[in-house]
């Protein structure tokens, strides 16, 4: 990989915004055309060879909980290429990866919507961005369930988005009980089969358009789901981002990409303060979230045939991660099986410091609890707190009952 740091000085400058391709000009409530600044080709870069920038920011103003300024956008261009931008989260610190096509020869330029301060960006060529899909987002407002972040698990591309408006995200509290997240993620396209994910989770073939190798989609539905994105398209947002390296081995969800990443934690739980699903003083048994800060997660692996709730022990009192859907069943059901993360709410007031236990109670089946991590996040700066790991499997049966861990 051939790459170039390049310094963050103005290298050309032009006040018609038609320049990136009419795409992303301005912030998200608008305001006057930016700035372009141009890039310099790494070195002994061949015509056709895929361009990746990164972009390291050391702070990004604004807030995602504020959609009037959410953070800042980088909207870049590689010659004809469809434009690419790179979304940041307002106040917090982050690095992203981006393709940006197969350079043409044309000049790489870029634009800035909102304040960040930028400590690098670098351009490299990486063939092994070729076949990324370019990803258009479901409406102007860039803020709003923005695919941040993808992983490779296989051959599938899965994609990390700040929340969903549909879906499970429709009733926020069992997505916190299913999922341990208030953030979506979905296997969306399979790059060897050349195949996506597409509306009610079917996987469908590919038959839209190209840039070159890189598929075009469009984020189709309010839970996250794709389509091929038309040729009259007229959306103004379009990602591209690089699989970061995560590995997830046995017992590991896959939600635990998230916990070295304290912009895209804060992203997600921002954005459903924001469209006003937190309720901090409404307690466990109602239908809001409580503050990021008063919930327990547990990532857990269960083998065989059991169905259970995992528990947390605060003040005396044992609080599930069921809530509101105990007893439930169907697309209800919040009882844990395989590997997951689930997630358990405090009442007002409480931490992971405040709790005294966890147990898993098993509801069906028998089996076993291979491996469980127990965390939570800090409600300021969004980072991962672990409480401890399971030291070894322990059995699990609905015929013997709870199962006090040792962690």
């Amino acid at each position: 990989m051939r790459s170039l740091v390049l310094p963050l000085a103005l290298a050309a400058a032009c006040s018609d915004s038609t320049a990136t391709g009419g795409a992303g000009g301005t912030g998200g409530s608008g305001g006057a055309p930016l700035e372009l600044e141009t890039l310099g080709v790494p070195g002994g870069a061949e015509i056709g060879d895929e361009l990746v920038v990164m972009v390291r920011a050391s702070s990004v103003g604004g807030s995602w909980a504020d959609l009037a300024t959410p953070g800042a956008v980088l909207t870049f261009t590689a010659g004809a290429n469809l434009p690419r931008d790179v979304i940041l989260v307002g106040g917090f610190e982050q690095e992203t990866r981006a393709s940006l096509g197969a350079w043409d020869g044309g000049p790489v330029m870029y634009s800035r919507t909102g304040e960040a301060a930028l400590e690098a960006v670098e351009l490299s060529v990486d063939p092994s961005a070729a076949g990324l899909p370019v990803l258009a987002l479901y409406s102007d407002v860039y803020a709003n369930d923005a695919p941040l972040l993808v992983f490779q698990s296989g051959d599938m591309l899965q994609y990390v988005m700040t929340s969903e408006d549909g879906g499970t995200g429709l009733l926020p509290t069992l997505l916190l009980a299913q999922w341990g997240r208030p953030h979506d993620i979905e296997g969306l396209f399979d790059r060897a089969e050349q195949t996506y994910q597409g509306t009610d989770h079917a996987t469908l073939p590919f038959d839209g358009p190209l840039e070159g190798t890189h598929p075009r989609l469009r984020m189709a539905t309010t839970n996250g789901l794709v389509a091929p994105e038309p040729a009259d398209s007229t959306a103004r947002w379009h990602v591209s981002p690089v699989p970061i390296a995560f590995e997830q081995g046995p017992g590991v969800p896959r939600e635990r990409v998230l916990d070295d990443l304290p912009w895209l934690v804060a992203a997600g739980w921002l954005e459903v303060q924001r469209e006003g699903k937190i309720a901090a003083s409404g307690g466990v048994a109602d239908g809001m979230l409580g503050a990021p800060s008063a919930y327990v997660f547990v990532d857990y692996a269960l083998e065989g045939g059991v169905r259970a709730a995992f528990e947390v022990e605060v003040g005396g009192e044992w609080l599930s991660n069921l809530g509101i859907y105990a007893g439930s069943t169907g697309s209800l059901d919040a009882r844990c099986s395989g590997t997951g993360r689930t997630a358990i709410e405090l009442p007002e007031g409480q931490t992971l410091a405040d709790v005294t236990a966890v147990r898993v109670v098993p509801d069906e089946g028998a089996g076993a609890l291979t491996a469980a991590r127990v965390l939570a996040f800090d409600g300021v700066t969004f980072e991962v707190l672990v409480r401890g790991e399971l030291a070894a499997p322990v059995d699990v049966d609905v015929a013997t009952g709870p199962v006090e861990l040792s962690l």
